[in-house]
């Protein structure tokens, strides 16, 4: 991993903890570089690959501030991993890498087809005990529900529902997680 990605990875653990919240300024580039052992042109690159993410907003003149709305989309809700102990789970850090409305074939074409069906793709990386990094693409699907599933939802044969799909994939490109949330019909509104 180049050095701008592991202090970048880093900054962002930093920000998860709570040790700056939003709104809270980060220390100047020069600050950064007396406190790393990483050059001001890997200091600013980190900060820049920060910025393209959403996390931190830089203000000519002012500084580098944590965005307001960081983690909103970032929080992992549906997976977590164990620890060895077998009661504590692992610390995760995610970062939201994409969305977009997904036209085009894909993973998940092989669980559903039909016409109608919209797709929104979003793509994290996901850091789970510090190691491995682990990309995690999500599928959002508005479908009918499979029938082997609708009947242990208790919902009618046909009837409409939401499909959360993941796969998550390891640096060498093994599928290293993959998982299926289903929805039944609601009249409530999903929120992240």
């Amino acid at each position: 991993m180049p050095r701008y990605a592991h202090l970048r990875d880093a900054l962002l653990a930093t920000i998860d903890a709570g040790h700056w919240t939003a709104g809270d300024r980060l220390p100047t580039e020069i600050e950064l570089c007396k406190v790393v052992p990483y050059s001001l042109e890997t200091v600013q690159r980190a900060l820049r690959a920060l910025v393209a993410e959403g996390v931190v907003n830089r203000v000519q003149g002012s500084g580098t501030y944590v965005a307001a709305l960081h983690g909103k989309i970032d929080d992992v809700v549906h997976c977590r991993f164990l620890a060895d102990d077998g009661d504590s789970f692992l610390p995760m850090f995610s970062h939201f890498v994409a969305r977009v409305a997904a036209k085009s074939a894909g993973a998940w074409n092989a669980h559903f087809s039909g016409a109608g069906v919209k797709l929104v793709r979003l793509d994290r990386i996901l850091n789970v005990n510090g190691v491995p990094r682990m990309e995690l693409a999500q599928s959002f699907i508005i479908a009918a529900i499979p029938r082997a599933i609708g009947t242990h939802l208790g919902v009618a044969k046909g009837a409409v529902g939401g499909t959360l799909e993941g796969v998550g994939r390891a640096r060498g490109n093994d599928v290293v997680y993959f998982q299926q949330i289903f929805f039944p019909p609601s009249p409530r509104r999903r929120v992240p």
